[in-house]
């Protein structure tokens, strides 16, 4: 569930702030034209940069989610978005060249911004990211609450695995027969996970008061230095956008 690889690269040394922004930045990109060409660009680019921060294998772990979506994307634009001589029709569904090519364009851009986040998660630990917004003056506890709630997903993730393994072990099988079947099927799986939910968050408050969470006495134990790379790292971003933005279609 944790997208994060600990490896040596450019994009792991920066400054968390520095990443945060240039996530923002990365993520304006693909929001500047609706061409499919220059979206195709935008796709290249997170490739890239992908590359740089070496985790394209986590590129490759997600294709089970990203073709489908860029699929069911530029379908579902190509068939309900209306405009230009049909090519196709079907009742009141129909796809004319505009409407693909718009289909195509939604599909990269989604394709894009997904990639351009999964770079930011594997280059980037979760106690990093706390400290990043805590740096561009974002209150602690909301750093804290956001930090927390990614890495608690994984255990959730795993109590539910495991409820589904003792449910199949008495004789219940959730994920079998229609959808209907399955969707009545995975009532019983709901009360066991928020009771769960209940303790882990009653421990974890208790926790948290034992060590004194919310006092104003708090020193950090992560500390990073804005360096020269973070800044050129930035400027090359900003760089990129402009020239992006005055060559768009």
């Amino acid at each position: 569930m944790l997208l994060y690889q600990d490896k040596h690269s450019f994009l792991h040394r920066l400054h968390p702030s520095a990443k945060i922004a240039g996530l923002i930045l990365a993520f304006c990109h693909p929001l500047l034209s609706s061409d499919p060409l220059y979206l195709s660009g935008s796709l290249c680019l997170a490739l890239a940069v992908g590359a740089f921060g070496k985790c394209l294998r986590n590129y490759l772990k997600m294709r089970k989610f990203l073709i489908p979506l860029f699929t069911a994307s530029v379908l579902l634009w190509a068939l309900f978005r209306k405009g230009g001589e049909p090519i196709f029709a079907l009742d009141l569904l129909g796809v004319s060249s505009e409407s693909l090519m718009y289909g195509l364009a939604m599909g990269l851009r989604i394709t894009s911004l997904l990639l351009f986040g999964v770079v930011f998660l594997s280059t980037t630990r979760i106690e990093e990211i706390m400290a990043g917004l805590e740096a561009m003056g974002v209150p602690f506890k909301v750093g804290f609450v956001l930090s927390l709630s990614v890495r608690l997903l994984p255990t959730f993730t795993s109590t539910g695995s495991e409820i589904v393994q003792a449910q199949r072990a008495r004789g219940h099988d959730p994920f079998s027969g229609g959808p209907l079947t399955r969707l009545r099927k995975s009532v019983p799986l709901i009360a066991p996970i928020l009771l769960y939910a209940v303790r882990k968050t009653d421990q974890l408050s208790i926790a948290l008061e034992a060590r004194g969470f919310g006092s104003s006495d708090r020193r950090p134990y992560l500390q990073y230095r804005f360096g020269l790379g973070d800044g050129l790292a930035l400027g090359v971003l900003v760089a990129l956008l402009i020239i992006s933005w005055r060559m768009r279609p």
